[in-house]
């Protein structure tokens, strides 16, 4: 029998959501991922509006070219924007498989979302042009310093010729050294933890991020909250309601707070804050308040 076709579908159950319920979650990404996406557009897409944050950094002296013609600030904003793509993909996806039988991918998703807002968030509150251009500095060589332990010197960039990538590191530490800024030490795990604690009130961020990787790396105490509780049926994954509304609920509130720091940061029109706002308050709010009622 398929879920489509059990009666029980239609009604939530510890060990599926109701239809109701994924069609709440589909319509709320639907409604989430493409505002979420003008607004980064309209952000990055143009110069930065006049007495914006953006700007003042862009102004700054603690900004300065990179060796590719671009500049450290400028170099910052781009991988703001790259994030909140990333973390869009992967809830958009997340919508894809939801109900579709897939079980564990819907965490793995969530993980790649909060880690993406994770990094975004990290680098928009920066308080300062120094502390961003340091921040993502920061960010490029903990990343590169993982690469190269992986894969060597065997890097290329996106003309497919080598890259001397110790020489890029080089430059960075050379930048970090110059502006007088002393490297943090960052990590992937303690910014998505970070986020999820400030932007979900009452989650304990490490804690709900060691969930999610515990279920990308397959471990049995991760894996074995979506087994299907029928053994005796043969081996089956669910998507229990318990599990799943934690995590459409976690990346709604990053998603919705990240991307309003992009607004801030930016500077964008006022017609453009509002109507971001209205998303929030008229649509995104209700339909969250409705998913989680129908679980109470």
């Amino acid at each position: 029998m398929t879920a489509d076709s059990d009666p029980a579908a239609t009604s939530a159950s510890e060990d599926r959501l109701s239809a109701d319920q994924v069609d709440l979650i589909r319509e709320l990404i639907s409604v989430i991922a493409p505002g979420a996406e003008t607004i980064t557009h309209l952000a990055l897409g143009r110069p930065p509006r006049n007495g914006s944050r953006a700007e003042v950094y862009m102004e700054d002296s603690a900004n300065s070219p990179t060796l590719t013609g671009s500049s450290y600030v400028a170099s910052g904003h781009l991988a703001i924007g790259v994030c909140v793509f990333t973390a869009l993909d992967h809830l958009r996806s997340f919508a894809a498989v939801l109900g579709e039988g897939q079980a564990m991918s819907l965490a793995t998703l969530t993980r790649g979302a909060v880690e993406a807002l994770g990094k975004a968030h990290y680098l928009l509150m920066a308080p300062t042009a120094k502390e961003m251009v340091g921040r993502h500095l920061s960010l490029g060589l903990a990343e590169l310093e993982v690469s190269v332990k992986k894969v060597g010197d065997a890097f290329r960039d996106l003309r497919g010729e080598p890259l001397d990538v110790r020489a890029h590191m080089a430059a960075l530490e050379d930048k970090l050294a110059a502006l007088g800024f002393e490297r943090e030490k960052v990590g992937v795990t303690a910014l998505a933890s970070m986020v999820v604690s400030e932007c979900v009130p009452g989650l304990d961020g490490r804690a709900f991020y060691s969930q999610l990787s515990s279920v990308a790396h397959g471990e049995t105490a991760g894996v074995s909250a979506f087994l299907g509780r029928n053994i005796e049926a043969g081996i089956g994954f669910v998507q229990p309601p318990a599990l799943v509304l934690p995590f459409i609920g976690a990346m709604t509130k990053t998603s919705c707070t990240v991307v309003s720091g992009v607004v801030a940061h930016f500077g964008l029109e006022q017609e453009y804050q509002d109507a971001w706002n209205n998303v929030i308050a008229e649509r995104i709010g209700p339909l969250t308040n409705r998913l989680f009622e129908a679980q109470a």
